[in-house]
């Protein structure tokens, strides 16, 4: 039928305070710290060139952002007319 339990006293259940006896708070030293904001660009070591390049950059960040947008707008426009009673 059932396995046998493993030897030895069963797990403490009192309750003491803000703790279970015999048991501790959850250990966070395994828990990665945020990540590190991205350093600042120093424009001014920049050349023209560099800029213009870093815009442009920044721009093709931006009609990708504004894509996926507009492709989740038209997901949720999907959803709500197929729940829409």
């Amino acid at each position: 039928m059932f396995a046998p339990l493993a030897q030895g006293a069963p797990p403490k259940t009192e309750w003491y305070g803000t703790e279970w006896e015999g048991q501790h708070a959850m250990d966070t030293d395994d828990i990665a710290p945020p990540p590190a904001a991205a350093p600042k660009i120093k424009f001014d070591e920049m050349s023209i060139a560099d800029l213009q390049d870093h815009v442009a950059a920044l721009k093709d960040e931006i009609a990708r952002a504004e894509a996926m947008i507009a492709a989740k707008k038209q997901a949720q426009g999907d959803a709500d007319s197929v729940f829409k009673l």
